[in-house]
């Protein structure tokens, strides 16, 4: 999974990193992923994978928001709240209701226009970088 995102990332308009390398120097350049490190692997209790995994999500998302998209990440934690593996159909993304929860700004909610457009701009790049996957209508977390 964990190199699946890191294909898409690097894959992606928001890729900050140009090359694996870079990327794997930006993982490991985090305290976070240092930490995971010393994780014991032997241990049934340690994170140490989902750690990495989280730090994969991470680069992606603050990537995202570097690039005009901030609503991605409380967007996708939104998705999360859904059955990962089920269809999330579209319409359940009223933009009108997810204005508190997105922390969408005045000038983007005063037109409906623009939170739809905002709404869908943070899905194609949750797609683009692998977290989400969209298809016929719908959505499903990775």
């Amino acid at each position: 999974m964990v190199l699946h995102l890191a294909g898409r990332y690097l894959g992606s308009p928001f890729a900050d990193s140009i090359s694996f390398d870079d990327y794997r120097h930006a993982l490991d350049s985090d305290p976070r992923n240092i930490r995971a490190m010393e994780l014991d692997p032997d241990d049934p209790e340690a994170e140490a994978e989902r750690t990495v995994v989280m730090l994969t999500w991470e680069l992606s998302l603050d990537s995202l928001s570097r690039r005009g998209l901030p609503h991605a990440r409380p967007l996708l934690r939104l998705l999360s709240c859904y059955a990962s593996p089920l269809p999330i159909p579209l319409s359940l993304l009223n933009g009108q209701l997810l204005i508190p929860l997105l922390g969408l700004t005045d000038d983007i909610t005063d037109s409906p226009d623009a939170i739809t457009k905002s709404i869908a701009q943070a899905l194609r790049g949750l797609d683009q970088v692998g977290l989400i996957s969209a298809m016929a209508g719908c959505l499903y977390c990775q």
